[in-house]
């Protein structure tokens, strides 16, 4: 599942004319009001989308699915923001293959 996410990521921001998401967009050029709507609908998406990926894990049986679904979004809205500001699709390949190490990690962990 994670390399599908980051295929369609990268399928995604390697369109011509990518411009990201415009929740993070938003997010960034109204980061000096917390109040607003467009940053409280991006918080509900986001946060939609880390409970998702949670959920999938949990029902995978990926111990601390909630953990890794955590660090998923940090490696995706991370290499979102740098893809946008060097406007280079790599740092996609990297954090897709950051992502493989931390689910074999929790994979193969004991906790």
């Amino acid at each position: 599942m994670v390399e599908i996410v980051f295929e369609e990521f990268a399928a995604w921001a390697r369109k011509p004319g990518w411009q990201g998401s415009g929740f993070t967009r938003a997010t960034m050029e109204l980061a000096d009001l917390p109040g607003h709507p467009a940053r409280a609908a991006a918080h509900r998406h986001k946060a939609a989308i880390e409970a998702w990926l949670a959920e999938q894990f949990a029902q995978s049986r990926v111990r601390r699915s909630r953990e890794l679904a955590r660090q998923l979004m940090l490696l995706i809205e991370g290499c979102h923001s740098l893809v946008l500001i060097h406007g280079d699709t790599s740092y996609l390949d990297t954090a897709s293959a950051a992502a493989r190490v931390l689910l074999q990690r929790k994979i193969h962990c004991k906790f």
